[in-house]
């Protein structure tokens, strides 16, 4: 069984204002009918120039090899916070989604798309995006399969995965953080445990828009579970919800699997953004371009 590789992505919020926005997306305004690219603010432009870098060194990564994208839900922003919307429209929104989608979509290594559903509010309702989305990049893309979950269990190169978007968040304090993630994984895979089930072998979980990683052994079984970042700036709900955190990330994490097995350690790219000052910085943490690792 090939090397493939499992590229993990969550929370794009496609139409925010604090969210990705790609430069070569075309709208259209319904009283003139013209087409219009919006324009980019800052942190639209910063985020789109490290999404751009991350997904071109991780193809690097991939080195050709099958990879199967996980998109960890909340592909759109929705309408519940209309003062921070790049539009209202849930068709634009979409749109603005399957252009950011569109360049991984593209790359024929990409063979499979899990869309995993994120938070009502954010879909439009009843899975609205997420089955919008993967129906036209299954359109568009022929050389592609899209699934839509709401929890799944998925294999890939032989690694079981479970996958949904809301599970528990990183922790009230940095000396805290792991801690809720280490026992919500002890208790899914006690769980299967103890009905005869084998545990997965990774756990993703979205929603709390930080990157926290675990890895966890019960009875000879090791999980590793994590929780991923996403790719929108807090808005003032998500400053007060987190108790005003000093900083946020941003970035992208994959995985490299082979027969069964996870090879060495997850690559990451997380942009970090200092709250107070608006600094940012780049951080990278993944084995040599294209050479597998012995698991560890």
């Amino acid at each position: 069984m090939p090397r493939e590789i499992a590229v993990i992505l969550s929370d794009k919020h496609a139409g925010s204002k604090l969210a990705l926005l790609p430069p070569t997306v075309k709208l259209t305004d319904p009283n003139t009918e013209e087409q219009y690219s919006p324009t980019l603010n800052w942190a639209q432009r910063q985020f789109w120039e490290w999404y751009e870098r991350d997904r071109e060194a991780v193809l690097k990564w991939a080195n050709g090899d099958p990879i199967t994208l996980f998109d960890m839900g909340d592909p759109t922003q929705g309408n519940r916070f209309p003062t921070e919307l790049v539009t209202t429209s849930a068709a634009e929104q979409i749109l603005i989604a399957l252009e950011t989608a569109r360049y991984y979509a593209q790359e024929k290594n990409v063979q499979m798309v899990y869309q995993v559903v994120g938070t009502d509010v954010h879909e439009f309702g009843e899975s609205t995006a997420s089955v919008l989305l993967a129906k036209q990049l299954e359109e568009k893309h022929k050389h592609l399969k899209v699934q839509v979950l709401q929890h799944g269990l998925k294999a890939v190169g032989g690694v079981t995965f479970d996958v949904a978007h809301h599970g528990p968040s990183g922790g009230s304090r940095d000396w805290l953080r792991g801690n809720v993630l280490r026992l919500y994984a002890q208790s899914i895979m006690d769980g299967d445990l103890g009905a005869g089930r084998t545990p997965p072998q990774v756990i993703l979980r979205g929603h709390y828009h930080e990157y926290v990683s675990e890895v966890v052994t019960r009875r000879h079984h090791e999980t590793r579970a994590m929780i991923l970042p996403s790719w929108q700036w807090p808005n003032i709900h998500a400053l007060k919800v987190a108790k005003s955190p000093t900083a946020f990330s941003v970035g992208t994490v994959a995985l490299a699997v082979e027969n069964g097995e996870i090879i060495g350690r997850p690559w990451v790219s997380l942009h970090t953004v200092d709250l107070r000052t608006k600094q940012a910085s780049s951080h990278r943490s993944y084995p040599e371009d294209g050479k597998r690792s012995r698991k560890r």
